[in-house]
């Protein structure tokens, strides 16, 4: 007999309404039976190993870094300013990807990059640095195929690029909708009052509603 050890439970939750399924109960569109249980025994870990560590990137801790859609690399941005694409199997640069040794995905003046996206296609990254300016790259290439200059006018925190547009946040809590085609400003969000973390684009509706 254990004295004071409370029995633990084991919960299953409807992910959409955010609430504890009642045991025995069907979730919507789930369809077997989810079954609340109640155990005393410690969760297993997860058995798991990195797959290789990468070199230090620059004088500072990565800002950010994304898998490629294909899962080929990781794209890290550094604190100057470089963007690089890396073999995570490796740990070393993409040696396909000639352009690298040149440093051509490189934001002028040092300027740290503080978001980056990648297009559902995985051929062109979006990349923002803390003076507001957005680039769009040919990623096999290396080529800069637009630079929209003073896309904000506090560092971009977040992008989101999709076939028709881009997306970004920034630190004084507004979010821009810039067209990829036209290079113009389409739509301004306003009423967030601190900076913005992420912003996305919900998939259009087959049906059209």
């Amino acid at each position: 007999t254990v004295v004071g050890r409370k029995r633990r439970r084991t919960l299953a939750f409807d992910i959409v309404r955010g609430a504890p399924v009642p045991a025995g109960a069907h979730a919507p569109d789930a369809g077997p039976v989810l079954r609340n249980v109640s155990s005393a025994a410690e969760p297993r870990p997860i058995a798991g190993r990195p797959s290789k560590a990468l070199p230090p990137l620059g004088d500072g801790a990565p800002p950010h870094a994304l898998f490629l859609p294909d899962g080929r690399g990781i794209v890290t941005a550094s604190p100057e300013g470089f963007v690089e694409v890396w073999d995570h199997l490796k740990g070393k640069m993409r040696a396909d990807l000639t352009y690298q040794a040149d440093d051509v995905m490189l934001h002028p003046g040092g300027k740290a990059v503080t978001a980056l996206s990648i297009s559902p296609d995985g051929a062109v990254l979006a990349t923002a640095d803390a003076a507001g300016h957005c680039r769009l790259w040919n990623i096999r290439t290396g080529k800069c195929l637009r630079h929209y200059a003073q896309t904000h006018s506090a560092p971009v925190t977040c992008l989101f690029l999709s076939a028709t547009s881009l997306l970004s946040g920034c630190a004084e809590g507004t979010v821009r909708e810039r067209g990829l085609r036209s290079g113009t400003i389409l739509r301004e969000f306003r009423g967030h009052t601190s900076y913005v973390t992420s912003a996305a684009r919900a998939a259009p509706d087959p049906s059209g509603d």
